[in-house]
């Protein structure tokens, strides 16, 4: 989650784990309009990007706050 990514992020990224979106303050994706669901995805690739230095094209796989999506998002 974009609030709570630290420079411990580092840590766990330097482990071989992947860093994923999640979003930026665990709202449910489904009830974000399009621009608000994107505007919090780019906030959490900076915060990811500010804390472990990397790029947001390298940050792409997304897992949604409590697994909730819908086709309109998939697109």
């Amino acid at each position: 989650m974009g609030t709570c990514v630290n420079p411990s992020a580092k840590d766990v990224e330097n482990r071989g784990h992947s860093i994923d979106l999640h979003s930026y303050e665990h709202l449910s994706f489904p009830t974000l309009y399009p621009t608000d669901l994107k505007l919090s995805l780019e906030r959490t690739q900076a915060a990811i990007y500010n804390a472990c230095d990397l790029q947001p094209e390298e940050v792409r796989d997304v897992r949604p706050p409590n697994g909730f999506f819908t086709l309109r998002i998939v697109d």
